[in-house]
């Protein structure tokens, strides 16, 4: 999976925890797929705390050239990264300036979706513990 070179995979990596996301990375193998795809182990560690410091990834045409992408984490209620979710569009439909609009819709989603899987997982049934042994009477 190409986590260096999409707003998705970026954001999900930023969202790991330290030690979870020095063990990913020591097996990625940083393919190049455009002139601007990070290939470096060294130059991607910034680019991941800048991405988690201010929440959000971009991809600058990283995996293909004229898309860009931008992207958020999706958390668990304790707070690991379980997913992330990204817009994708043609770069002269996605100029910077649009960054902000754009992080903040998607930020919208997640929390939804956060809020949702929460809601979700506080109706799910507990599992059960032993059954009582079933009566003999007739």
């Amino acid at each position: 999976r190409p986590y260096h070179a999409t707003s998705i995979g970026k954001a999900m990596v930023a969202g790991m925890n330290e030690k979870r996301m020095q063990k990913l990375l020591s097996r990625l193998e940083l393919t190049d797929f455009t002139a601007n795809t990070i290939t470096d182990a060294v130059a991607l560690l910034p680019e991941l705390k800048l991405v988690r410091a201010r929440g959000y990834a971009f991809d600058d045409e990283e995996i293909v050239k004229g898309v860009r992408c931008v992207g958020v984490p999706l958390f668990a209620i304790h707070g690991e990264v379980v997913g992330a979710v990204s817009l994708s569009a043609p770069a002269h439909r996605m100029p910077t300036e649009r960054i902000n609009e754009i992080v903040a819709a998607l930020s919208a989603i997640a929390r939804q979706v956060t809020a949702a899987r929460a809601a979700s997982a506080s109706h799910r049934p507990k599992t059960p513990g032993p059954r009582a042994p079933a009566s003999t009477k007739p």
